[in-house]
């Protein structure tokens, strides 16, 4: 039998995977359009804003809720 504890903090876990996140990176390739993010070892492909035209080694931040992942566009 699970103590409440136990209950509690899986229901805090479960609704920190539902919160929104921002993550940061840096572009490397356009096309497709990659970006590694910021302590990760590896790029990932991602779709990009219609008014973004990325260039290498862009700064760029996305809104990722759970497997979502949206490009906000890059800054400087």
């Amino acid at each position: 039998m699970k103590d409440s504890f136990s209950i509690l903090n899986a229901e805090i876990e479960r609704l920190k995977k539902q919160q929104p996140t921002l993550k940061c990176g840096t572009v490397t390739s356009t096309s497709p359009f990659q970006v590694q993010f910021d302590g990760e070892d590896s790029s990932n492909t991602y779709k990009k804003p219609k008014a973004y035209t990325p260039t290498l080694n862009d700064r760029v931040c996305f809104l990722v809720q759970g497997n979502n992942y949206i490009c906000l566009g890059g800054y400087e």
